[in-house]
């Protein structure tokens, strides 16, 4: 017997629910994660936007921008839009570590 493609998706979709504590343990997670990604940024603001970003690239916001990440975390959004679109800082650290955990994979 065949399922109809909504059928199959609310399926999948029922499988995919993730309780409140799983999720809030993952920002832990995710604070330690993001450590060696932001350690070459020179000013704290820097790391913190730059963590507060991913969190809100991680989150259940329906549009994931500059704007609506700001609002969810209580900033104004010229901050995070500020930080991703103006700041200046080395990207090539954060790549290197990217490519380091990648290979030690």
């Amino acid at each position: 017997m065949e399922c109809s493609f909504e059928v199959r998706k609310q399926e999948l979709e029922s499988e995919c629910v993730i309780s409140d504590t799983l999720f809030s343990r993952s920002l832990e997670r995710l604070s330690e994660f993001m450590k060696p990604f932001v350690a070459g940024m020179a000013r704290n603001g820097q790391r913190e936007y730059a963590a507060t970003f991913v969190r809100g690239l991680c989150s259940d916001l329906e549009r994931k921008n500059c704007e609506s990440i700001a609002y969810h975390f209580q900033l104004e959004r010229k901050q995070i839009q500020y930080f991703i679109g103006e700041s200046s800082w080395n990207d090539e650290p954060v790549r290197a570590e990217l490519a380091r955990q990648v290979a030690a994979q």
